[in-house]
C-alpha cells in the first residue's frame, strides 16, 4: 500500500522522501526492521524509540514516522513523516487499515496499541 493511502486523513508533514513509497507493514519494534516496512517511533515511559531510527534505516525500512525531530543525516534515502499526535494518528491508521481490510496492518496496530496502553 502507498504511504499516501495510509496517511489519508492524518495531519502530517513530509520531512523527506516520497508519499509514493510502498509500505508492506507497520512496525513499532525496531528489532523487526526490514525493507518495505514503516517504523513508528514512539516516546514511551521507559525509552524513546526515536533513538532506534538510524538503526532501522540501516536495516532498510522504507518509512519512519516520527513525533519529534531526528538527525536526518543518519537516515538518508528513507521517507520520513512527522505527525503531531499519535493518539489521532493511531485512530486514523486503524480506521484506514480496517477500511482496506489490510490484515497485517491491523494486527500490528492492535498489538502495538495494546502493549502501549498497558
Amino acid at each position: 500500500m502507498k504511504l499516501e493511502q495510509l496517511l489519508e486523513g492524518v495531519p502530517f508533514t513530509l520531512v523527506q522522501g516520497s508519499l509514493d513509497t510502498e509500505v508492506q507493514d507497520i512496525i513499532y519494534d525496531s528489532r523487526k526492521a526490514a525493507p518495505g516496512l514503516a517504523f513508528v517511533c514512539i516516546v514511551g515511559t521507559q525509552r524513546d524509540s526515536h533513538e532506534f531510527a538510524a538503526d532501522c534505516a540501516a536495516k532498510g525500512v522504507s518509512v519512519l514516522v516520527i513525533q519529534h525531530d531526528i538527525d536526518l543525516s543518519a537516515v538518508p534515502g528513507v521517507t520520513v513523516v512527522k505527525v503531531e499526535s499519535y493518539g489521532y494518528c493511531d485512530v486514523q491508521f486503524f480506521d484506514h487499515a480496517l477500511y482496506h481490510a489490510y490484515n497485517g496492518l491491523i494486527t500490528a496496530h492492535i498489538l502495538a496499541c495494546a502493549l502501549r496502553n498497558t
